[in-house]
């Protein structure tokens, strides 16, 4: 298993452009899986890497995954820390609003 499975990153892409061959130095960290139509990327990405990938090809669905990559992807588990937050806030911000009146 790769140091890097636990950050895997993922863009829809339903065709990876025919002529892309990706860097050796990125082959590791960088795949496109058919069967899901998607394209992979196992760590965060650099702006340098970002632009490297951008360059193999003038497609803009390609360029557009490839965006999607570089900004990640959001987890379910910082979603549900953004709900308990905005939940946590409007509760403390009830209660202060029950005090002040009580």
């Amino acid at each position: 298993m790769s140091a890097f499975a636990t950050d895997e990153r993922y863009a829809r892409l339903a065709q990876l452009p025919q002529w892309i061959e990706f860097p050796p130095e990125l082959k590791d960290r960088m795949y496109y899986d058919a069967s899901g139509k998607r394209l992979v990327f196992r760590g965060r990405m650099s702006r340098t890497e970002r632009d490297k990938l951008i360059r193999l090809d003038e497609d803009v669905l390609y360029h557009q995954a490839i965006f999607r990559l570089y900004m990640g992807n959001p987890s379910r588990w910082s979603w549900t820390a953004i709900v308990v937050t905005v939940l946590l806030v409007g509760g403390l911000a009830l209660a202060a609003v029950h005090w002040m009146k009580g």
